[in-house]
């Protein structure tokens, strides 16, 4: 009973962490993707500022790429960066990677706004989630298996002095002397529960001898008026004569 209760708390309880530790590994690594694509940002346009002929470049590979294009100054004034997930087309493994893009505006020393798009793969982000994940799941087995293991074999020790406990009442034998009980233990509550049990058998012997004691008494004042009586039937008996009162 008690195992399958704590199987339960465990499992809700290493269930919960395990949620909220993946995901707190999660937001851990999509920030520092996010710092990286802000530092490549801020190198970009210091870059930009020593040459302006950068303004009309872009730049493309498979896993990293860049555009720039102007905005108005109306654009500039609310515009807010941000960032987004998507995928794009890798024509040599005919497949679409995972990206992370990050927007951001710049004053250009032409003293016009760019707005610019920087693209970061996030193929090892991903391949480090998708381990952290497995490594995560079996670790919360293996820990899951080893509480539950160690929680039975601990509360099995534990419960001996019970399970000697059980034995010892069972060998009881009403009128017979109380066995000795050898159940020492550390444990507060199993010491209490052998001294009421000990003391519970005492009283109930002496119960036994008193309840015995007093049926031999019983049993021999009766059998003296009982004899009388029989004797006294007996000479009545005699009489050839007897009246109907008699």
């Amino acid at each position: 009973y008690t195992n399958s209760k704590l199987t339960i708390l465990i499992l809700l309880l290493i269930s919960i962490w395990g949620v909220l530790f993946f995901y707190a590994i999660h937001h851990e690594i999509m920030d520092e993707t996010d710092d990286m694509l802000i530092s490549y940002r801020d190198i970009f346009v210091k870059k930009v500022l020593r040459d302006s002929s950068l303004l009309n470049s872009s730049y493309e590979t498979t896993f990293d790429r860049y555009s720039i294009r102007p905005i108005t100054e109306e654009e500039a004034e609310i515009y807010k960066e941000s960032w987004y997930d998507t995928q794009v087309y890798f024509p040599e493994g005919n497949e679409h990677i995972p990206v992370r893009v990050f927007k951001s505006i710049f004053l250009a020393s032409d003293e016009n706004y760019y707005e610019l798009e920087i693209s970061m793969s996030t193929l090892e982000r991903d391949d480090m989630i998708e381990t952290l994940l497995v490594f995560l799941v079996s670790l919360y087995i293996i820990l899951l298996i080893c509480i539950l293991v160690g929680n039975r074999i601990i509360l099995r020790n534990s419960f001996k002095p019970l399970d000697k406990l059980l034995i010892w009442l069972n060998s009881i034998v009403p009128g017979k002397p109380v066995p000795p009980l050898d159940n020492d233990t550390r444990i507060i509550e199993f010491n209490q529960l052998n001294y009421a049990a000990y003391a519970m058998s005492q009283r109930s012997l002496q119960v036994y001898h008193q309840q015995k004691q007093f049926i031999e008494n019983a049993s021999h004042e009766l059998q003296t008026p009982l004899a009388i009586a029989l004797n006294k039937l007996e000479m009545l008996s005699q009489h050839d004569n007897m009246t109907e009162k008699e």
